[in-house]
């Protein structure tokens, strides 16, 4: 395993749009630093990536919306919506951006509310203490 030093991937985002291309940004992952904090499958406050989102919306990219659904007989199918042309919302370019990526977790929530069966997170997606739980309390224990 080899430690990277932290840097931005701004230079190869503007690289890959100069040449016409399309980049695909996963923004469902959980964000310790630099997330927004946003309701997303119903539970509040759930830290949400924006890095290329945001790259997007500052550069007035079209947003696709897009995931894959799996069909009978081992099929795939594109899920798609968009493109969105970027435009402003009331309130600057932090509310456009909340704008953007709300529509994006609206969009993403009803998909895995339609084929639950198909997503699986194989990281911690939400703050921590959303896994919490109650203990029981053992009747001998002090607590008790």
């Amino acid at each position: 395993r080899v430690k990277v030093p932290r840097s931005s991937l701004r230079e190869e985002i503007l690289q890959i749009w100069a040449k016409n291309y399309a980049l695909f940004f996963a923004c469902d992952q959980y964000s310790r630093r630099g997330g927004i904090p946003m309701t997303f499958m119903g539970v509040p406050d759930a830290p949400m990536q924006v890095g290329a989102l945001k790259y997007a919306v500052d550069n007035r990219k079209p947003l696709v919306f897009t995931t894959l659904i799996y069909l009978p007989g081992g099929k795939l199918r594109w899920d798609c919506e968009g493109p969105f042309p970027i435009e402003d919302q009331p309130g600057g370019p932090d509310a456009t951006l909340r704008y953007y990526l709300e529509r994006y977790n609206e969009w993403m929530g009803e998909r895995i509310r339609q084929y639950p069966e198909q997503y699986a997170w194989a990281h911690r997606r939400f703050p921590r203490h959303y896994y919490e739980r109650q203990r029981p309390v053992r009747p001998d224990s002090p607590a008790a």
